[in-house]
């Protein structure tokens, strides 16, 4: 009798748990068997594949957002590249939650911890890019830092995933961020009407 290991596969993932199926073919001399055996992994917290799912269609994501505000002014950010503007955040990992989430992206982007986190607004965010589909589900966090940030603005140039990127940070009160693209334009309206001490659920589809 042997065993023979046909293939192993990830099934599903719940949280910080990947499931992983084996299926282990077992022969001897009067039969063949096949078994399939589950397995669970604990993911490691240096994960690094962001939540994107793509096809023919859409492009899927999962982002976590921050709102700083220090001296009656928003920090929002533009990308090399981009005309319009954007609050800090990223990209959730895989077994990542989004608390995790938006602390590890304030610490690459901008060098400092969280003190505290308050949830304030999940968008869902539909719009067409390059003939397909773009899907968004994104959680808004009003943050407080542990230090004071840099009054001046200033740029970070980093490796986002093998890309490098420069991103241009900038404080603006909210007279100034009524005259700026800030995207999206719904969380813009959050902003500058003060209703980030409320829970909003927003929905942006297509019309």
């Amino acid at each position: 009798m042997f065993h023979y290991l046909l293939t192993q596969y990830p099934t599903y993932i719940n949280y910080s748990i990947i499931y992983f199926k084996t299926l282990i073919l077992i022969k001897n001399e009067n039969n063949i068997k096949l078994y399939i055996k589950i397995r669970r992994i604990k993911m490691k917290n240096n994960y690094q594949e962001d939540i994107r799912i793509e096809n023919n269609n859409y492009n899927f994501h999962i982002r976590v957002v921050a709102v700083i505000r220090e001296n009656n002014k928003y920090l929002i950010q533009q990308i090399d590249g981009y005309k319009y503007y954007v609050l800090p955040g990223g990209h959730t990992h895989l077994g990542e939650s989004s608390i995790q989430a938006i602390k590890r992206e304030i610490k690459e982007e901008l060098e400092c911890d969280i003190k505290e986190t308050k949830l304030f607004c999940i968008h869902e965010n539909f719009y067409p890019k390059n003939n397909k589909i773009e899907h968004w589900i994104e959680f808004y966090f009003k943050v407080k830092l542990k230090d004071k940030l840099n009054n001046k603005d200033w740029d970070i140039t980093e490796n986002d995933n093998g890309k490098i990127i420069t991103s241009h940070f900038i404080w603006v009160t909210n007279e100034e961020l009524k005259e700026l693209d800030l995207k999206p334009s719904t969380i813009k309206e959050l902003l500058i009407n003060n209703k980030i001490d409320e829970f909003n659920y927003l929905i942006d589809e297509i019309k």
